[in-house]
């Protein structure tokens, strides 16, 4: 387990509370008393450290310095303490941005503007199971003292929640397996297997009920409407199996039929569950193409109207009701001249268009942004530029919709001086109004960055709960008004969305001070801070002792460490 060998066990503290923190409520943990009897506090512990270290996962070198590579960049650019250390909420962008751009992930607790999201509406609180009582606040004031997090302990976070998740899949198969009245321990044959496969598909991506067998076989009968691009993830599913029989075809008898043990298809399993989100995104770049045919002017918009007359030659995409396009900030009402317009990179990487949805992350379009943000920050790699330096390294930047280099218009220079104004002089890198620019800049790769608390990323199942399942679709009558409407059929406007520029500005990683002052604030309410502190000191132990108890290759039960440690 190379991960505990090298890195700090302080971002395991971080990982679990900064899931924690947007899902809990006042009546929650508030509410929550924190002396517990000791055998509940163990037995949440024991449950911790048998998830994150459960199912033979090992980390190697090569896949902790690839993580290292993609965030170091975003790292470097962000604002640091005294210490070169990022807050917490910085440490939450960069996880968000590394699993965004690595895999295409949506990690549940760690999307922008987290704090907003309940644990009705899929927060991440079930990587953490339940609330861990405290010991003493003395020992969270002592943890807390190191004043943010480092780069290894932001590599140390993302891999523990990488870890989780896939644990979570190996879950999933072995629910596939008790669905299909398979044990664990049988044999199966290419078939069989393709069958645990397609359960898995329908319990870890497609939201469907593992206590269920009777629905579970009514969702495989029906799989065709309820996932259209079944047939092709099928291929997919296929051509992962292949790979992994040739990479295995040497420890294998060549003159026995295929047969798959539950680790084969488990393994499968994983490999489906990491390369999904990018196998699929070529129906994000169809869907973005198509938007894009009617964006004359390059502004990033096309007409509600013209949105919805795309549907009518029988597409199962562009029917979302105006509401829900709304909620989810995809629609520009900023003109009753022009009237509603659907913003192509709000909708294209809305949650209306997450292919999957797991427990712990939904699989969603590749938000082309993230890559051209990278892009920036390798070239700035501080958290903050004047305006000129960010122009001079935007113009060299090449996105799919703009071939470079390029220089840039003096309305977007303009607009870049304003946010440097804001600030005296220096543009952050990691704000609401350098985000709201490049949207300017790159209007069909970058979402315009809404004021946070304005918009929802409500999925549409969670949006039909909410208000219904009628209201998720636009009907026939709501879709002819529009088509009907006077904004219809006036023309287009290389204006379009310029009346949506503000200069309200919204910083991701707070500056030191207020960093300071916020966890005072917590420790002086006491009980959250208790309730992370408390998990994160028996975290610390153990992964600083782990090397004694773990073997190059092998983990030992649950049982022995805590036995060991007394926990």
């Amino acid at each position: 387990m190379a991960l505990f060998a090298q890195t700090s066990g302080l971002a395991f503290l971080f990982c679990l509370s900064v899931v924690l923190l947007p899902t809990t409520q006042g009546n929650g943990f508030l509410g929550y008393n924190p002396v517990l009897e000791l055998a509940r506090v163990r037995g949440e512990v024991k449950d911790m450290i048998a998830e994150a270290l459960g199912n033979g996962h090992v980390v190697d070198n090569q896949h902790l310095n690839a993580i290292n590579a993609t965030i170091s960049p975003i790292f470097d650019a962000l604002p640091k303490n005294s210490n070169s250390r990022i807050s917490a909420p910085g440490l939450r962008h960069v996880v968000h941005r590394y699993f965004g751009e690595a895999l295409g992930w949506v990690v549940k607790g760690f999307e922008p503007h987290a704090a907003n999201i309940t644990e009705a509406q899929g927060g991440g609180g079930k990587i953490l199971r339940s609330n861990l009582p405290g010991f003493a606040a003395a020992v969270i004031e002592k943890e807390m003292s190191h004043g943010g997090f480092a780069l290894k302990d932001v590599v140390s976070a993302i891999v523990v929640v990488e870890q989780l998740m896939f644990n979570e899949a190996t879950d999933a198969v072995d629910a596939s397996y008790r669905l299909n009245q398979h044990s664990p321990s049988d044999m199966l044959g290419r078939q069989d297997m393709f069958s645990m496969l397609h359960s898995y598909m329908i319990l870890e991506m497609l939201e469907g009920n593992a206590s269920d067998a009777r629905q579970h076989f009514v969702d495989r009968e029906n799989i065709q409407e309820i996932y259209p691009n079944f047939e092709r993830t099928a291929l997919f599913l296929e051509d992962l199996t292949g790979d992994f029989e040739f990479r295995r075809r040497f420890a294998s008898n060549p003159f026995a039929a295929d047969e798959y043990c539950f680790e084969d298809t488990a393994h499968i399993a994983e490999e489906f569950t990491k390369e999904f989100s990018r196998w699929s995104n070529h129906e994000c770049i169809d869907m973005k193409e198509a938007l894009v045919e009617m964006d004359k002017f390059g502004t990033g918009r096309v007409r509600l109207a013209d949105f919805y007359r795309m549907s009518e030659g029988g597409a199962w995409q562009f029917l979302e009701s105006a509401e829900y396009l709304r909620t989810l900030g995809v629609l520009d009402e900023s003109s009753t001249v022009l009237g509603p317009q659907v913003i192509i990179p709000n909708y294209v990487t809305g949650s209306n268009n997450c292919i999957a949805s797991t427990p712990f992350y939904s699989a969603c379009c590749i938000n082309e942004c993230m890559g051209l943000m990278h892009q920036l920050e390798s070239q700035i790699r501080a958290p903050s530029a004047s305006a000129s330096e960010v122009a001079q390294a935007v113009e060299h930047i090449v996105s799919s919709s703009m071939t470079g280099p390029r220089t840039l218009t003096a309305s977007l220079r303009s607009k870049l001086d304003e946010v440097a104004n804001v600030h005296g002089g220096k543009v952050p890198l990691h704000g609401r109004l350098l985000a709201q620019w490049l949207h300017y800049a790159f209007p069909r790769e970058c979402p315009f960055p809404h004021v946070t608390g304005t918009v929802s990323s409500m999925s549409p199942f969670q949006y039909a709960a909410k208000v219904g399942e009628e209201a998720l679709a636009a009907s026939p009558e709501e879709m002819e008004l529009f088509l009907s409407s006077e904004q219809a059929k006036g023309p287009l406007s290389p204006e379009a969305g310029l009346s949506m520029w503000s200069l309200q500005e919204e910083l991701i990683a707070a500056p030191e001070s207020e960093i300071t002052s916020r966890f005072r604030s917590l420790a002086r309410a006491g009980a959250l801070i208790v309730m992370i502190g408390s998990f994160g000191l028996l975290a610390v132990q153990h992964l600083e002792r782990i090397r004694g108890v773990v073997a190059p290759n092998k983990v030992e039960s649950t049982e022995t460490l805590v036995r060991e440690y007394d926990i």
